[in-house]
């Protein structure tokens, strides 16, 4: 699995994103891949969307992403998982993570994968 952080999904979706090209090219690498989006960052994906672009543009891309046949899974919290985030979020304080950021570093050591992200804090706390 792979999981897809807000900063890779906004770039693919937003064609004057400075990384919308490399989005694209990571997604490339997605064939046979089974990819993941926690409903923590769908959330966040499209609360930047409204704000950034238009309310419009966020149901556009909720359109996309929140069907039966998309082959991208919404992981949906359990509890086991939201206590180990929220743990996670206590523990690195002071940061300036968001908690769709924590939740994307326990799914992340929970299922041993990959993060598709343009945060470089991120992806500098996800190499430990």
């Amino acid at each position: 699995m792979i999981l897809l952080d807000t900063s890779f999904l906004y770039a693919y979706f937003q064609r004057k994103d400075v990384h919308h090209k490399e989005a694209l090219k990571l997604a490339g690498q997605l064939d046979g891949e089974q990819a993941g989006v926690p409903l923590e960052v769908l959330e966040e994906l499209l609360t930047v969307i409204t704000r950034k672009v238009s309310s419009e543009e966020a149901v556009r891309v909720g359109k996309t992403l929140i069907t039966q046949d998309n082959p991208l899974q919404i992981i949906y919290p359990n509890e086991a998982i939201f206590y180990k985030t929220w743990e996670l979020f206590r523990a690195l304080s002071p940061h300036h993570f968001s908690m769709a950021d924590c939740v994307l570093m326990t799914l992340a050591n929970h299922f041993e994968c990959e993060v598709f992200t343009f945060d470089r804090a991120l992806e500098e706390e996800l190499k430990g």
